[in-house]
């Protein structure tokens, strides 16, 4: 189970006021004087889904967070992994 700390923190220090995610920009590192907490809690987002493929756009890594999703999804219908299609 992802703790709720992990959850605050992912609203609290990568998405912009209001919860909107900058969808373009959370691939990236920031700058640390200007946003301290952004890096190491991007960090733990990416130990937490460790299961996901390296290059996985960042996108689907709080997606499993959110959906309580603890290993990459396996399709139905054909036994392999599923491809994220982040649009």
């Amino acid at each position: 189970m992802y703790s709720e700390e992990l959850k605050n923190g992912i609203y609290q220090n990568l998405f912009k006021k209001g919860r909107r995610q900058t969808l373009n920009k959370l691939n990236e590192d920031r700058d640390v004087k200007m946003y301290p907490l952004f890096n190491s809690t991007k960090r733990k987002v990416e130990n937490a889904t460790s299961f996901l493929p390296e290059d996985i756009d960042f996108n689907a890594r709080i997606y499993c967070i959110e959906n309580q999703i603890y290993e990459h999804p396996i399709c139905l219908y054909c036994g392999e992994r599923v491809k994220w299609n982040s649009k």
